[in-house]
């Protein structure tokens, strides 16, 4: 089967065989681009249905032992995204999904996510996530949104296939913080559509590192990932080619006036 692959990223994914490398337009604090890719491959027939970054850290903060351990220095690329300058308000990771490889069949299919967030050592991988810090002070609240360009292969649209989001969880980086975290509502992610909310924080809450889980667990044991899928009906999968499939996700984060006027870059 072909190789389905919904990547977020805003600079090169020069390690990935056979996706389209593309370089993000925005990579500011608050604005970051990424990318969404899909591949296929003939089948045999048959078959059914501003300054230096502030680094990103593991969902929930490091540490741990054992099995737990969750080592505190992570490699972005290719499982996501960094912006190249911090601010007190900002995306410090978005997630790349790669759904793999995959041979043409008739009929639906749902692909699991098979992107992850390597640790330094390349000894945990954990899964895919996105992570907002807010350190304005006085908890002014925000929204994390995102807006899809067409999954293409740059000649055909895969215009009813769509992410669906079959787990998630929102953990902080610090102990005791429940009543101050964001919430989240989305259930699956359209492509070619603007302004669909991923994570909102009210006024009074979302202070501090947050991360949304795309998944049961913070660290992924497994090839594949069932807390996201790339869901392609039958009316998609009869009229894909062999060729790679991308989309650009873009990752947006907005706070109050005040803030957008003193932080957002030029």
């Amino acid at each position: 089967m072909k190789k389905i692959n919904v990547l977020v990223i805003a600079t090169i994914l020069g390690s990935m065989t056979g996706a389209l490398v593309a370089g993000a337009a925005n990579i500011s604090p608050t604005k970051l681009d990424t990318e969404g890719h899909v591949k296929f491959h003939p089948g045999n027939g048959g078959g059914e249905g501003g300054g230096e970054n502030e680094k990103p850290t593991p969902p929930g903060g490091g540490g741990g032992e054992g099995e737990n351990e969750k080592p505190e220095v992570i490699v972005p690329n290719p499982g996501g995204n960094t912006p190249e300058t911090s601010g007190p308000l900002m995306i410090n990771l978005a997630p790349n999904f790669d759904f793999g490889d995959h041979e043409i069949k008739v009929g639906a299919m749902s692909l699991e996510n098979e992107s992850v967030i390597k640790s330094e050592d390349d000894a945990v991988n954990y899964t895919s996530y996105v992570q907002v810090t807010d350190v304005r002070g006085g908890q002014k609240g925000w929204t994390l949104s995102l807006d899809t360009t067409a999954l293409t292969s740059g000649e055909e649209n895969l215009d009813a296939t769509y992410i669906k989001v079959n787990d998630k969880r929102i953990i902080s980086n610090s102990e005791g913080l429940e009543s101050f975290a964001p919430v989240t509502a989305v259930e699956k992610i359209e492509f070619n559509k603007k302004g669909q909310e991923i994570m909102t924080a009210d006024a009074q809450k979302g202070g501090g590192t947050w991360s949304m889980v795309f998944g049961k667990e913070d660290i992924q044991s497994t090839q594949s990932n069932s807390g996201v899928t790339l869901e392609i009906p039958a009316a998609d999968s009869i009229k894909v080619a062999a060729s790679d499939y991308t989309s650009t996700l873009t990752w947006n984060l907005t706070g109050g006036t005040s803030f957008a006027k003193a932080a957002t870059p030029a």
